[in-house]
C-alpha cells in the first residue's frame, strides 16, 4: 500500500502539471480565459489525455519502460508546481468540506487501496491487458504482434500510458496503478459535488451525484473491475461523462477554450475505445462553434493535435494487425506479410458482438450459431446474464425513455443548444451499443448521461417541491447511510480479500507456471495451464506457436507473420 500510495501521488502530481499545460495553451491559442478555478479533477483528468497522446505517438518507436522517459514529463512540470506553490501556499484538499463527506472520501480512498493491491486474476487482464502493456513497456511497434494472440491487436492509447506509469524499471512497479488513481479522481469529483449541494441544502441537485456515486459502487464492472485489473471500460465512461459535463456547463470555461477542450478529450476518449465513437458529435459540434466564432487558429492547431494523436493509433493497428480500425477488417489498405487473415478479423469482432449478447465461447462455429439469433432470442439470454445492479439500471434506463417521450415538447422549447446536442449524442451512442455489442459496461457511457437528463427534466418540470421538502435530513441521511455501506463493503474486503503483504506493495498478477520453448530463434514462454499468459514475460504464446505463426527475421523486433 505504500508503494502504491506513492505512485498515485506521482501519477497525480505529473497528471495535475500536465493538466495545467493544457489549460494555459489552450487559453492562448483562443484569446480566452477560465472563468473560475477548474476543479482539481478535470485538471487531472485533462493532463492524463495530454500524457496519453504523447505516449501513443513515443511508443511507435521506443518502448515505454524507459526511465529516462519520465524526465521528459516531469520537467515541463516544475515550473507549473512553482507557480502553484506561489499563488497558493497553504493548498489543502479538505478545506470546507463536511465531516460525511470527509469519512466518504477516506472511506472511498481505503476501499480502492484495498481492492488494488490484492492479487490481480481479472480473465481479460490475464488473458491479454498485461501482456500488451509488456510489450509496449519493453519493445517498439512489433509487425505481426497479433498472430501470438489475437487479442493483442486491440490496441487503444490506455494500454501506452498505463505502461509509461507502470513503473516497472524500480523492480516495484505495478500494472494497474493508473486505474486506481483515476477511479480516486471520480470520486474526490462527485464527492465534491455532493458537498456543494450540503452546504446549499439543495436535495434535488444532490441527488443525482449520489445515484451516480451509489451505482458505480454497486455495479461490479464499474468501480470494482476498473480497480482489479486494466481493463479501459470504465474509464472510457468516466472521459465520456466529463465531455457531457464540459459540455453543458457555461459557468467553468469560457467558450473557445472550452470547444478546444472538448475536441481534444474526445479525440482521446475514442482512441481509447472505439465503442464510443458517436462522441464524435461533440467534436464536430465544438469545431463548428470555433469556426463562426472565427477561431481557426485554434482550430487548426487542435485540428492538427488530433490528426496526430489518431494517426499514431491507426499506425499502431496497422503494425499490429494490418489493419487500421482492428477489429473491423474496413477499411482494407494495408497488404503487408504480417496482416491478419481476414476470417480471423471477422470473427473477433463477431465475437465482441455475441459475448456481449449471449457470452458465447471464441469458436467459429458458436459465434456463427450466435450471429443469427434474432433480437427476440438473445434478449431474454442476455438479460439472464445481467447483473442485479445491471438490471436495475437498464430498468431504470427503460424509465428514462418513458420520461423523454412525454419531455418532447419541454424539451425543444426550453432546452439549450448544448443540452440537444448532448441528448443527440447519447442516443446515437445507446443505438450504436446496443447494435455492437451491448453488454452494459461497454454503454455506460451513453445510458447513465441519458438517464440523468431524463431524471433532470423530471425533477425540474414536475417534483421540485416534493424533493426539497425536509431536504438537508434527506443529504445528511443519505450519506450517513452511504457511511455505513461503505465501512461494512471494506471491513468485508478486509475480512477476505486482505494480507499483510499488501502494506508495503501490491500482491500483483496471479502467478501462472510456464515452460519456456525454442522457436523460430528465440525463446517462447508456454502458460502451463489452459489461460491466457497472464505477466509472464513476452514473448508469450499460450499455444503450440507453429500452428499460428513464425518470425519475420532474426528479432524480435521484426516482428511475426502467419504459417504459409
Amino acid at each position: 500500500m505504500i508503494i502504491t500510495i506513492v505512485a498515485w501521488i506521482y501519477i497525480t502530481g505529473i497528471c495535475y502539471g500536465w493538466g495545467h499545460l493544457i489549460f494555459r495553451s489552450a487559453e492562448k491559442i483562443t484569446s480566452g480565459y477560465i472563468h473560475e478555478k477548474i476543479p482539481f479533477s478535470i485538471v487531472c483528468f485533462t493532463g492524463l489525455a495530454g500524457i496519453a497522446g504523447i505516449a501513443g505517438v513515443v511508443s511507435l518507436f521506443s518502448p515505454l519502460g524507459l526511465w529516462q522517459l519520465q524526465l521528459f514529463f516531469i520537467l515541463p512540470c516544475i515550473p507549473v508546481f512553482y507557480t502553484i506553490v506561489k499563488n497558493s501556499p497553504s493548498f489543502n484538499p479538505f478545506l470546507s468540506l463536511h465531516p460525511l463527506i470527509i469519512i466518504l472520501l477516506i472511506s472511498s480512498f481505503i476501499m480502492v487501496l484495498i481492492m488494488s493491491t490484492w492479487t490481480i486474476s481479472h480473465p481479460d487482464s490475464m488473458e491479454y491487458h498485461i501482456q500488451a502493456i509488456q510489450w509496449i513497456e519493453k519493445y517498439k511497434a512489433i509487425p505481426g504482434l497479433a498472430h501470438l494472440n489475437i487479442h493483442l491487436g486491440l490496441q487503444n492509447l490506455w494500454f501506452p500510458v498505463c505502461a509509461l506509469l507502470s513503473f516497472h524499471f524500480t523492480t516495484m512497479g505495478h500494472y494497474f496503478f493508473l486505474n486506481a488513481v483515476v477511479v480516486i479522481w471520480y470520486f474526490y469529483f462527485v464527492l465534491m459535488q455532493i458537498n456543494t449541494c450540503l452546504y446549499e441544502r439543495n436535495f434535488a441537485r444532490s441527488l443525482p451525484w449520489l445515484a451516480l456515486l451509489a451505482l458505480s459502487i454497486w455495479s461490479y464492472t464499474q468501480t470494482r473491475l476498473t480497480v482489479t485489473s486494466a481493463s479501459p471500460d470504465f474509464i472510457v465512461a468516466l472521459y465520456l461523462w466529463l465531455i457531457f459535463y464540459l459540455l453543458q456547463n457555461t459557468v467553468l470555461l469560457q467558450h473557445s477554450v472550452k470547444f478546444v477542450l472538448l475536441i481534444i478529450l474526445t479525440c482521446f476518449v475514442i482512441c481509447i475505445k472505439l465503442s464510443a465513437l458517436p462522441v464524435i458529435i461533440v467534436a464536430l459540434y465544438a469545431a463548428w462553434k470555433l469556426i463562426i466564432t472565427k477561431k481557426v487558429r485554434a482550430l487548426y492547431f487542435t485540428g492538427s493535435i488530433v490528426i496526430l494523436i489518431f494517426c499514431s493509433l491507426l499506425a499502431r493497428n496497422i503494425i499490429t494487425t494490418g489493419y487500421p480500425l482492428f477489429p473491423s477488417s474496413f477499411p482494407d489498405i494495408a497488404n503487408r506479410d504480417w496482416k491478419l487473415k481476414k476470417t480471423e478479423v471477422v470473427l473477433i469482432k463477431n465475437y465482441i458482438t455475441t459475448y456481449a449478447r449471449t457470452e458465447s465461447s471464441f469458436s467459429k462455429d458458436a459465434v456463427k450459431e450466435a450471429m443469427q439469433l434474432t433480437p427476440s432470442q438473445w434478449l431474454p439470454v442476455w438479460w439472464d446474464n445481467r447483473s442485479t445492479a445491471d438490471k436495475t439500471i437498464m430498468l431504470f434506463f427503460l424509465g428514462a425513455i418513458a420520461i423523454l417521450l412525454t419531455q418532447l415538447k419541454n424539451i425543444k422549447r426550453t432546452t439549450t443548444e448544448e443540452i440537444k446536442i448532448l441528448l443527440i449524442t447519447n442516443i446515437a451512442g445507446i443505438f450504436f451499443w446496443f447494435v455492437q455489442a451491448p453488454d452494459p459496461r461497454f454503454g455506460f457511457g451513453f445510458l447513465i448521461p441519458f438517464m440523468g437528463l431524463a431524471y433532470l427534466f423530471l425533477l425540474k418540470n414536475n417534483a421540485v417541491a416534493f424533493f426539497n421538502n425536509n431536504r438537508d435530513n434527506r443529504i445528511t441521511g443519505s450519506l450517513i447511510t452511504g457511511c455505513i455501506i461503505l465501512t461494512f463493503y471494506i471491513g468485508y474486503r478486509y475480512t477476505n480479500y486482505f494480507s499483510v503483504k499488501q502494506i508495503v506493495q501490491p500482491l500483483g498478477t496471479k502467478k501462472l507456471p510456464y515452460h519456456q520453448i525454442s522457436y523460430s530463434g528465440i525463446t517462447l514462454n508456454i502458460p502451463e495451464v489452459g489461460t491466457g499468459c497472464g505477466d509472464i514475460s513476452v514473448p508469450c504464446c499460450a499455444e503450440n506457436p507453429s500452428r499460428y505463426f513464425i518470425l519475420r527475421g532474426s528479432a524480435i523486433t521484426d516482428g511475426f507473420r502467419s504459417v504459409p
